[in-house]
Order: C-alpha cells, then sequence, then structure tokens
C-alpha cells in the first residue's frame, strides 16, 4: 500500500532546464553498501510501511545530507551522562583509576 508521501516523491528525478523549459532525465548513479543483513531487513521493513524502497530512503537521506551540509542526526562517540563523563575526568587528573603500561605490556594484551 502506498502513503500520501510516496505519491509526491517522484521516483525518477526530472528538471526543468531554466533557459528552454525543456524537460530532461537527470542521469543516476549506482551505490553499494555493505550492511548488517539484519538491519538491512528492518530498513526494508520500514520503508515498505511507509510506502517508498530503500533506494528512495537512502536518496532522501543523500539530498538531506547535501542540502543542509550535515547528517540528519547527531553522532556521539559515548553513551555516557555529562556527570558521568565529568567525574571520569576529575578521576584522571587526581590520578585514580589510572592504568600505566609499557609498550611491550600492550604489545602482549594485542597477542592475547
Amino acid at each position: 500500500m502506498r502513503s500520501p508521501l510516496t505519491r509526491k516523491i517522484n521516483i525518477i528525478t526530472i528538471y526543468i532546464n531554466s533557459n528552454n523549459s525543456e524537460r530532461s532525465i537527470m542521469t543516476t548513479a549506482t551505490f553499494s553498501v555493505r550492511m548488517d543483513p539484519d538491519i538491512k531487513r528492518q530498513l526494508d521493513e520500514f520503508c515498505s510501511e511507509v510506502g517508498m524502497n530503500t533506494s528512495t530512503a537512502i536518496n532522501l537521506f543523500a539530498h538531506s545530507v547535501v542540502r543542509e551540509r550535515r547528517l540528519p542526526f547527531n553522532i556521539t562517540t559515548n553513551n555516557l551522562s555529562e556527570e558521568e563523563l565529568l567525574s571520569r575526568m576529575a578521576d584522571l587528573k587526581a590520578g585514580r583509576n589510572v592504568v600505566t603500561k609499557t609498550l611491550e605490556e600492550l604489545e602482549a594484551m594485542e597477542h592475547e
């Protein structure tokens, strides 16, 4: 079943040439992505639920990134609360919970 959103999205991108109002079909490129099969299945299911295919969803994502010059979501490097992060930084400054290893010890850990 197609949603109202699908009817508004034109899968073949058409642009109007501003000089002579001639309609032309833009060329497309193939984009290959490696992805966890379960994530792909869930993405396909979601796209189907909202009435589009995965290719359309990825194109919408790409257009959004290019238009806004940013990713449409926040990226974080950890899941720590600000309070926990500040506490850990204070511990480091105070020399608490610090582990010191030699290069040899680190190399040995790599092979464990």
